[in-house]
């Protein structure tokens, strides 16, 4: 059986991904807390709106 892997899905050949890059940035959102929410929520947010625009959603 040939199985597919996660670098072969549809979402991620169409760029449809929302990628936690950076230490500061990974550290603000896993898992987050008061102060680091704040500053990275709304850098994740554009991510995930970017990535939903390039799944057509």
């Amino acid at each position: 059986m040939d199985k597919a892997g996660v670098a072969d899905s549809a979402v991620v050949t169409r760029g449809a991904v929302a990628p936690i890059i950076g230490q500061e940035f990974a550290y603000s959102v896993s898992p987050p807390t008061g102060l680091s929410l704040k500053w990275g929520l709304s850098r994740y947010l554009d991510l995930l709106a970017k990535a939903a625009e390039k799944a057509g959603g």
